[in-house]
């Protein structure tokens, strides 16, 4: 940061500014804490930027998740990346504090992102360089044009769509949610209904959520609500700036009151004299046309879950010894739960920004699972190498680990 501060006396634009500034926001490492408008010459550079490398990060080393050719040579789905931009890969993702959100591995003590390739320094650069180490132990090192597509070996052929299905012979309902938009929700919620209707009773339901980068509470509290058999409570506190940093209208919208504000007393906020917004259980109450459902429910989340995708795992974590189950992977993200981002303003160049308010501490990262499956070599490949739809319940039942893990259950 002292860094960063010393160049507010060398910039020379107001690009050059906005970009300081949201190296700054940045240090967070929050992706809710984030400039509302880029500066035109880094959303330009964005713009350009198309190149997209699937990579796996599992037990502190970067893999390949798809092979791919380049030039005349090719690179193969299970190849760990060893170095980047001719440095380590650690250090080079180190060295991005400033320069992108990361996770963080608490097992490694280290940050790390699978997206590295993609910073405030690369999307102005032609190219990016990575070296390989193949998986029989040869070496590759490849140049890849940042404006530029990489060329698959095996194209994607999954069916990416929110849905609720009910798999006959396995007796499961399945319930898929790419992201928490308000306008499947009539949809969902007629799926459910009809189910109900068919009188059909199934083993276990499945709430799959992987992937799920956020979006509006509502929409998994009312899956939730149409499926439980009786209310869940967990509790929720929810810190915030003080109060002479807000309008009326905020506190209007989110229904708080100022006089019921209390001090944060908690070691690691205190020092920045946070206030609790909220204080008290949160309750999923089932609807009136709920399944009433008191078999197993079993959610499902991955290391990209974010935001409200990950809020949605509260269900589990409510009652450690009931039927709901949570299988997932470490997200690495910090403060993946909370109210809506707060949007400020700085007072002389007028930038707005925006920066979430901070939940209790265990709520700074989504990584407490019941069941943690980390990714495997055998799972890149098996994805890699498959010539079908890997999302296709085929597929899921016979090589996807954690849906063979919840069939377990």
């Amino acid at each position: 940061m002292a860094k960063l501060r010393k160049g507010v006396d060398t910039v020379s634009s107001a690009n050059g500014f906005a970009r300081l500034v949201q190296r700054a926001l940045n240090l967070c490492q929050d992706y809710h804490t984030s400039l509302i408008s880029q500066s035109s010459s880094y959303r330009s550079a964005d713009n350009r930027f198309n190149l997209w490398i699937p990579v796996v990060y599992t037990d502190g080393e970067y893999f390949l998740a798809r092979s791919f050719r380049a030039g005349k040579d090719s690179v193969t789905a299970g190849s760990k990346i060893i170095r980047a931009e001719g440095k380590p890969i650690d250090r080079y993702v180190a060295g991005l504090m400033s320069e992108r959100v990361l996770r963080y591995d608490f097992n490694h003590q280290r940050f790390y992102s699978e997206q590295f390739y993609l910073n405030m320094q690369s999307v102005f650069q032609r190219h990016f360089t990575l070296a390989f180490k193949t998986p029989e132990g040869g070496r590759k090192s490849v140049q890849l044009p940042i404006d530029t597509r990489l060329d698959f070996i095996n194209p994607i052929r999954d069916t990416i769509k929110n849905q609720v299905s009910y798999w006959e012979k396995e007796e499961v309902l399945y319930i898929k949610l790419y992201r928490m938009d308000n306008a499947v929700l009539p949809r969902l919620k007629q799926k459910l209904a009809d189910f109900k209707r068919s009188g059909k009773t199934p083993e276990r339901i499945i709430v799959d959520l992987r992937d799920n980068s956020g979006g509006n509470d509502v929409v998994w509290q009312t899956i939730y609500e149409s499926i439980l058999p009786s209310p869940v409570s967990y509790p929720l506190v929810l810190d915030g700036l003080p109060p002479r940093f807000l309008n009326e209208e905020y506190f209007r919208q989110q229904e708080i009151a100022r006089n019921a504000l209390i001090d944060e007393n908690q070691a690691l906020l205190r020092p920045f004299k946070f206030k609790q917004y909220y204080h008290s259980d949160w309750k999923i109450i089932p609807n009136d046309s709920s399944r009433k459902f008191t078999g197993k429910v079993i959610i499902l989340g991955s290391e990209l879950n974010y935001s409200s995708g990950a809020s949605a795992f509260q269900l589990a974590r409510a009652n450690k010894n009931d039927s709901i189950y949570l299988i997932s992977r470490p997200t690495g993200m910090f403060l993946g739960t909370g109210f809506a981002p707060i949007v400020l303003t700085l007072a002389n160049s007028r930038l707005s920004y925006r920066i979430e308010p901070v939940g209790k501490l265990s709520d700074l990262m989504h990584d407490e699972y019941e069941i943690t499956l980390p990714w495997s070599l055998q799972e890149i490949r098996d994805k890699a190498f498959y010539p079908g739809d890997t999302l296709s319940k085929d597929f899921m039942l016979a090589k996807d680990p954690i849906i063979k893990r919840a069939m377990s259950l």
